[in-house]
C-alpha cells in the first residue's frame, strides 16, 4: 500500500484546489461562505478543478452543482478526522492521523488520500467550527498541515471563528498552523490572539459574498413583500427545552421594544432544517400570531427576504452580519456565552451597531444606529479587502506579508476609527 510515500504528481493543465469546509448540514451561513468562495473561483478561475471536502458532500453536489463547473464533493478528510477521533485517544490523534496519510490502511477512504497528491493548494474555509465543542474536527487542521509537509502542498485558512478552545484543541491547531502559508481569524479577541499568534485577525468569509462579483445568489428582488419585523430563532445548541421557551419570549420582547404589535404580522426565517423551524408552531399554535415562513431552500433559490427599515432578531450570527450589511436594524440573541457571544461581539465591534442581549434578555450591548447606517459602507470596504485576499489565494500567491496586506491594513484603518473610503 503506498499512501504519501511516493513520488508526487505535479503536471496539470489546470489547478486543483482541495477546499475543506463544514457545508453540507445544511447550514445557511455556512453554505453561504462555499457558495461565495466557489462563485468567486468559477469567475477566476472556471477551468480549475475544485475538490470540496465536507461532513455530507451528496447535499452538497445538490446546493454547488451550477457554482463552479468543476466542482467535486468527496468527505475524506472529515472521514478520516472521524474515525481517527472515535479510535484514539487525544494524545495519539496527530500521530495516528499521519500515519493513515502516509501508509494508508482506511480502506473507506484510501482512494480519497491517494488522490490528495494531484492537489495544488488546500484551503481551509472560514466558519466556526474549530474549537473545543468539536474537537474532532482540528484534525483537519493536522491533515493539512502534513499535505504541506509531506507533499509541499501549500496550505491557506481564512475566516476562521476559534472560539472556545481547550488545552487539547489549541495545542493541535497552533502546531497544525506553523504548517500553513497563511491564517487568517475572524475573531479579534484577546484570547484569539494569544493561543494563535501566527494568525492574522481578519473577517469573515460571508463578506466576501457581498463583492458584486458574487452578491447576486442572495440579493435578488422578493416576490413577496417580507414583513417589516423578522425573526430568526434557532433551534440548536440549547441546554434544554425551557431555554429554548427564554429565548423566543426574550425575542418577541424584543420585537415590542422596536415597535411591534401583536396583531402585526412576523416573518420566521429557517437556516437549518428542520431545526431553526420548531418555533413556528411557538408563535402559531401557542400565541396565536401571524406568522411568514421562510424555509431554508426559500432562502437558497429565491435570495434573502431583506428590505429598508426592517427590524430583525436573531440569535444566528450570519444574519446578523448579512442583514447590517444592507443597514438593516435588529437585536443579536446570544444562546450561549463561549460561542456565541464572541463571534456577535465581533459583529458590533465592526460598527453594525446591533443591540446585544442574552437569552434572557439582558442588555450586553447597547443599539447604536448611527453606526447601523454607516455599516453597509465599512461592509463593502471589508467585502473589497476580501477580495483582494480571495484573488491572492485562487492564483497560488504563497507569501504571507503579500496575503496578510489587504485584511491588516484595513483592519489597521478601521481600528484607527478612519471612516471607510
Amino acid at each position: 500500500m503506498w499512501g504519501f510515500g511516493h513520488t508526487r504528481k505535479t503536471s496539470r493543465q489546470s489547478p486543483h484546489i482541495y477546499l475543506l469546509a463544514t457545508s453540507g448540514h445544511p447550514n445557511y451561513g455556512d453554505e453561504f461562505i462555499v457558495r461565495s468562495w466557489l462563485e468567486f473561483l468559477n469567475r477566476e478561475l472556471p477551468m480549475a478543478q475544485v475538490w470540496l471536502d465536507s461532513p455530507n458532500p451528496g447535499l452538497c453536489t445538490q446546493l454547488f452543482s451550477d457554482s463552479h463547473p468543476g466542482l467535486r464533493c468527496t468527505d475524506t478528510l472529515w472521514r478520516l478526522a472521524d474515525q481517527v477521533s472515535r479510535h484514539a485517544p487525544v494524545a495519539q490523534w496527530r500521530n495516528e492521523l499521519e500515519s493513515y496519510l502516509v501508509n494508508l490502511g482506511t480502506p473507506l477512504i484510501d482512494a480519497g488520500i491517494q488522490r490528495l497528491d494531484q492537489m495544488s493548494r488546500v484551503h481551509m474555509l472560514g466558519g466556526g467550527y474549530l474549537n473545543s465543542i468539536w474537537p474532532q474536527n482540528c484534525l483537519l487542521t493536522v491533515a493539512a498541515a502534513a499535505l504541506s509537509g509531506n507533499l509541499r502542498i501549500p496550505a491557506v485558512a481564512t475566516g476562521l471563528g476559534l472560539e472556545p478552545q481547550s488545552a487539547d484543541t489549541a495545542g493541535l491547531l497552533g502546531e497544525a498552523f506553523g504548517a500553513f502559508d497563511f491564517v487568517e481569524s475572524r475573531d479579534g479577541s484577546g484570547p484569539v490572539e494569544t493561543a494563535f499568534p501566527m494568525a492574522t485577525p481578519g473577517f469573515d468569509d460571508a463578506f466576501l459574498g457581498l463583492g458584486p462579483a458574487v452578491e447576486g445568489f442572495w440579493r435578488k428582488p422578493q416576490d413577496r413583500t417580507p414583513p417589516h419585523f423578522m425573526l430568526l430563532i434557532q433551534g440548536d445548541q440549547y441546554g434544554d427545552e425551557s431555554s429554548r421557551t427564554d429565548v423566543v419570549e426574550t425575542a418577541l420582547a424584543e420585537l415590542r421594544r422596536a415597535g411591534w404589535a401583536p396583531d402585526e404580522p412576523v416573518g420566521l426565517v429557517e437556516a437549518i432544517p428542520p431545526d431553526d423551524a420548531w418555533a413556528l408552531a411557538a408563535l402559531r399554535e401557542e400565541r396565536h400570531l401571524t406568522v411568514e415562513f421562510y424555509p431554508f431552500l426559500d432562502l437558497w433559490n429565491n435570495g434573502l427576504p431583506f428590505a429598508a427599515d426592517q427590524y430583525w432578531v436573531s440569535t444566528r450570527f450570519h444574519f446578523h452580519l448579512l442583514a447590517a450589511a444592507c443597514g438593516i436594524d435588529g437585536t443579536a440573541v446570544s444562546i450561549s456565552g463561549n460561542y456565541y457571544s464572541p463571534k456577535h461581539h465581533s459583529l458590533i465591534e465592526l460598527g453594525t451597531g446591533w443591540r446585544l442581549v442574552d437569552a434572557h434578555g439582558a442588555t450586553m450591548c447597547e443599539a447604536d444606529r448611527t453606526a447601523t447606517c454607516s455599516f453597509p459602507r465599512v461592509a463593502g470596504e471589508i467585502a473589497q479587502a476580501k477580495t483582494e485576499l480571495a484573488r491572492l489565494v485562487a492564483h497560488g500567491y504563497g507569501d504571507r506579508e503579500l496575503l496578510r496586506e489587504p485584511i491588516t491594513a484595513l483592519r489597521g484603518r478601521l481600528a484607527g476609527g478612519n471612516q471607510p473610503r
